[in-house]
């Protein structure tokens, strides 16, 4: 057997740590969160927004939108309510959203273990949580005013509205300068409209940023909204343009290609080895001699050659094992196991021929554990 019970045994104390870590896990457990709009509170609206939802996710979670366009990845995607570890509503406060019919938020926290699993079993990259945060400094050119800084403050111009929104569904940390009077002792309006590197760079020294995004803007007699972009990381930088009907979809646009830049950069392979082994959740795992008795019975069976621990959600611990059998031989197997007792859980509202095979990670092997 290539089952550890001493490793397993220190990682089940460690997840139930890290479960009691909630403040410290906060930061993170927004990148797993989606927030969409709905019409109503019924289930049925609910599962199309978790559909949403969770594709959202995918796309910062990967630093890539092409996770929209993966067949194999959006069968699973079906299945997103089943994913949710959370959800509540909040009340709308968006005019458009208001405009449309909608009534509320629907706030979703996905499980962080599943959405992983997703991204490598359907080959695409995961770019992990530690990000690099990005200063932006913004420059208007007014029509009455002139040359001017914009302030990322509480007083939002409509682009750097389109900046954070952006920003919070690629998964880029942003920040402001103070714009006060050693920012503007350094640096200029005019000399952050020319583009003046050396200068832009020192003014930045202060703010410790990994990125620095300078964005400069002006409306058009048209309403149109014209901007150029420039970054800089790690000794490169890049420049480009952007134009809309307004500013604050400008801003949304001038995320993209950022984050794309960055998520090349930073983004990882997974691993494919794990890709064969069967999920399994046990149920009713309700202290260490239930967790202790429930591996020796598992290690029992010849057939199951490894034993993956993922996770431990009080009383639920998620497996991966790897089994020389079949998953129809696995499951009679342990069907005669008497401390085991198989929970069927099959969502009537999924078309059979969209639901995921028994045994992935979208459709885990679900028992109660009976000491």
């Amino acid at each position: 057997m290539l089952i550890h019970d001493k490793k397993c045994a220190i990682a089940f104390v460690l997840f139930c740590g890290l479960l009691l870590a909630t403040s410290v896990l906060a930061e993170s457990e927004r990148y797993f969160k989606a927030d969409v709009p709905v019409k109503s509170q019924n289930r049925q609206e609910r599962v199309s927004a978790a559909e949403l939802g969770i594709l959202d996710v995918l796309v910062r979670l990967s630093g890539s939108e092409n996770v929209r366009f993966d067949d194999a990845l959006l069968g699973a995607t079906s299945q997103a309510i089943n994913f949710v570890e959370q959800f509540q509503y909040a009340e709308v406060e968006d005019a458009e959203l208001i405009a449309q019919g909608y009534k509320n938020i629907l706030q979703l926290s996905f499980s962080p273990r599943v959405l992983r699993s997703m991204l490598r079993d359907s080959d695409h990259k995961f770019w992990p949580i530690n990000r690099p945060a990005t200063l932006v400094w913004l420059v208007e050119d007014h029509a009455e005013f002139g040359k001017q800084f914009v302030q990322g403050g509480a007083d939002e111009a409509a682009i750097v509205s389109g900046l954070q929104m952006s920003a919070a569904y690629r998964g880029l940390p942003l920040s402001f300068p103070l714009l006060d009077f050693q920012d503007q002792t350094v640096l200029s309006a005019e000399q952050l409209w020319a583009l003046d590197e050396e200068v832009i760079l020192q003014a930045s020294q202060r703010y410790s940023a990994d990125v620095i995004l300078v964005g400069k803007y002006t409306s058009t007699s048209s309403g149109q909204t014209w901007s150029n972009w420039q970054f800089f990381h790690a000794g490169q930088n890049r420049l480009y343009d952007r134009r809309g009907p307004d500013a604050r979809r400008v801003g949304e646009a001038a995320i993209h290609p950022l984050a794309n830049f960055l998520a090349n950069m930073y983004a990882i392979e997974l691993t494919n080895e794990d890709k064969n082994l069967i999920a399994m959740q046990v149920k009713n795992v309700r202290s260490f001699a239930d967790y202790k008795n429930l591996m020796t019975l598992l290690d029992a069976e010849d057939s199951i050659v490894e034993i993956k621990l993922d996770e431990v959600t009080r009383d639920v611990l998620s497996l991966r094992l790897r089994s020389e059998a079949n998953i129809e031989q696995l499951i009679s197997m342990l069907a005669l196991r008497d401390s085991l007792s198989a929970v069927v859980e099959v969502d009537q509202s999924i078309p059979a021929w969209q639901r995921a095979a028994p045994g992935s990670h979208a459709n885990p092997l679900i028992y109660l554990w009976r000491p």
